[in-house]
């Protein structure tokens, strides 16, 4: 399902967010939080019965810019978003998950605690370097997007409980054999193709610029010709290695921290949990009291037809339910059949199987384990107490040579600017200098001012001191006039190549005898290929989505012009088609079965939103949006 919100963001320019778009919905969630504004609607999006307020609206769109402004290195202005088409992505990705999410919960789709965790374990951005998950790696990633675990893990499982709600959609998709057949020709027939190639830094420039075009390209490519803000700043880091790291702990302090935090050793309760799924209640009653008479539940699920094959949901804590759904579950005793409740997917009959009990694990299980925690703590708060100072001293006015100098720490130089960092290659701080904290702290602290200390990891701390500010500026016209030449002598080789393209085409593949283009022929390079399934040595000739187009092309058709490696652009010919034999259809058919109903799911999904959208009735505040939603 991830896949069709990333494809309601498939316009040229937004394309770079999609990522980051998909993630923040997943960390951040979208709320249900509502607010007053005067006399005006309180909502900025009304979905059914839920509002969703300006301040949770703006929340949303502030967390993904800020996310691309990290990614990235620098800020888009409200106009560059808007022309990227990022608001209106981001309200159709409001719209539809908030309405999938509804769904879901009318529904009573739950999502285990076993399962969000699996998620989480397999995603590669929170695996070490050895390619396994790193709980780590996955606190530092909250701590630096400033998300409590307990939110993340909420909107984990409103990711799944939505995936559940549209997967038998899909999968539950029937394919058109006459369709499938005719895609199997087109997806495994070889093509003949003729490539014909120019190198655009070969072409012949005829002509000189005059000064006003070269000024007409400066005064419209500022951007191009402007330098970026640069920051000399000076900085000090220091980690646990700065602070007296002997711990002596009595028996005393180790029983006391214990005690303190035994919930950090104890595994709640949990219950292994079967159930049958049945539509009608007077057939989940029936079952109830075959199960209760001694019969298993696999007997009485083929009995009496249950919706579900597989009985065992698996072992479960409270927290994985409802409040009213796992108040009834944990309640009842071990064996005990539960009366059938009415969820997601019909008449529920559960039965808890086995209970395993809360345990504690006692002191002498875990005292050393215990006591590196403590250890940790205890230079933890050592580490904290030398950011006090430090932070006393800077807001008393100390500069941070005499701060580096009193707490024996050493300073760094470094220059920053808005897209990249200019290490000074000191090897045990080079990675903070690289960070996106690092260049936020940095250009949040004006000229001749000290940040207050700011953390990089959990055990790694810094202090920024902005020396100079070298703001951005366009460059003067002489500075970049060879660039500007270079700029226009380039649009002058490019209008050519399309005069030379367009010429192919209207020779039906060669620049005819008298056509005022023919001097440019030798520019031209011709080469056929044979291309099946496999794209082979063309995939070093042309881009990929010059690739994916040629499967689209009719016989004697051109294609597009494309950018190509190297400064040259191409164009394809499709010159012939040799279908397949019946033996290589009969082998691949059931392969572009399976991506005709992949490519086919988008479009179910997005017919079901449609049709939540007349269940549930969307509401937008257009007024409320455009005054204050950007």
């Amino acid at each position: 399902m991830l896949q069709f919100f990333r494809k309601g963001l498939q316009g040229a320019s937004i394309k770079f967010l999609i990522g980051i778009l998909v993630l923040t919905f997943i960390l951040w969630g979208i709320g249900d939080t509502l607010k007053y504004i005067g006399g005006e609607a309180s909502y900025v999006l009304k979905v059914g019965d839920v509002e969703y307020s300006l301040e949770e609206w703006q929340r949303v769109v502030g967390n993904q810019k800020r996310m691309i402004q990290e990614k990235y290195g620098q800020a888009f202005s409200d106009e560059q978003l808007m022309e990227f088409g990022f608001f209106d992505g981001v309200l159709e990705q409001f719209i539809g998950k908030s309405l999938l999410l509804q769904e879901a919960r009318a529904l009573n789709v739950f999502v285990s605690d076993e399962l969000v965790k699996k998620e989480i374990g397999s995603n590669k951005v929170f695996h070490g370097s050895d390619g396994k998950f790193s709980q780590a790696s996955f606190k530092e990633f909250l701590k630096k997007a400033g998300i409590p675990e307990d939110k993340v893990i909420k909107n984990l499982k409103d990711e799944i409980s939505t995936e559940y709600l549209t997967q038998p959609l899909t999968s539950l998709y029937l394919s058109v054999p006459q369709v499938v057949e005719q895609l199997n020709i087109a997806y495994n027939a070889i093509r003949d193709l003729g490539v014909y190639r120019v190198d655009i830094d070969k072409l012949p420039v005829v002509a000189a610029p005059k000064r006003e075009e070269l000024e007409s390209i400066l005064e419209k490519r500022k951007e191009l010709f402007s330098t970026l803000e640069a920051r000399s700043v000076s900085y000090l880091s220091f980690n646990k290695s700065n602070v007296d790291s002997a711990v002596t702990l009595s028996d005393a302090e180790i029983e006391e921290w214990y005690k303190s935090r035994v919930y950090l050793f104890t595994q709640p309760e949990k219950r292994e949990i079967s159930q049958l799924i049945f539509d009608d209640v007077s057939v989940a009653n029936k079952a109830k009291k075959e199960i209760e008479s001694g019969k298993s539940l696999k007997e009485v699920g083929a009995l009496l037809k249950a919706s579900n094959k597989n009985v065992v949901m698996g072992v479960f804590g409270k927290a994985s339910f409802d409040s009213n759904l796992g108040d009834a579950l944990f309640k009842a005793s071990a064996q005990q059949v539960l009366e059938p409740i009415k969820a997601g997917l019909g008449y529920h009959v559960f039965q808890i199987s086995k209970i395993i009990p809360q345990h504690v694990q006692e002191l002498s299980e875990v005292k050393q384990e215990l006591i590196e925690l403590i250890r940790k703590e205890k230079i933890f708060e050592r580490l904290y107490g030398l950011s006090q100072k430090l932070n006393t001293g800077i807001a008393g006015g100390k500069s941070i040579t005499d701060l580096a100098e009193q707490y024996k720490l050493s300073i760094h130089k470094s220059v920053v600017t808005e897209q990249n960092v200019l290490s000074a290659h000191v090897k045990d701080v080079k990675d903070i200098e690289r960070s996106d904290v690092f260049r936020a702290t940095v250009f949040s602290t004006n000229q001749g001012q000290t940040s207050m200390v700011t953390p990089f990891q959990d055990d790694v701390f810094f202090v920024v001191h902005t020396d100079v500010v070298e703001p951005k500026r366009v460059k003067g016209f002489d500075e970049v006039k060879d660039e500007l030449v270079k700029v226009w002598n380039r649009r002058q080789q490019e209008a050519t190549a399309s005069e030379i393209f367009e010429a192919i085409r209207v020779g039906h593949g060669v620049i005819s005898q008298g056509d005022a283009l023919e001097k440019y022929k030798k520019y031209v390079n011709y080469q056929s290929y044979k291309v099946g399934t496999d794209a082979g040595p063309i995939s070093k000739v042309l881009p990929t989505d010059a690739i994916s187009n040629i499967r689209k092309m009719t016989v004697g058709a051109f294609s597009d012009v494309y950018d190509a490696s190297g400064n040259t652009q191409v164009m394809v010919k499709l010159n012939g088609i040799v279908i397949p034999s019946v033996e290589v259809l009969n082998k691949t058919k059931d392969s572009v079965r399976y991506l005709y109903l992949q490519h086919h799911g988008d479009d179910i999904i997005a017919q079901y939103i449609n049709f939540l959208k007349k269940k549930y009735d969307v509401k937008v505040n257009k007024k409320l949006l455009e005054r204050y939603g950007r």
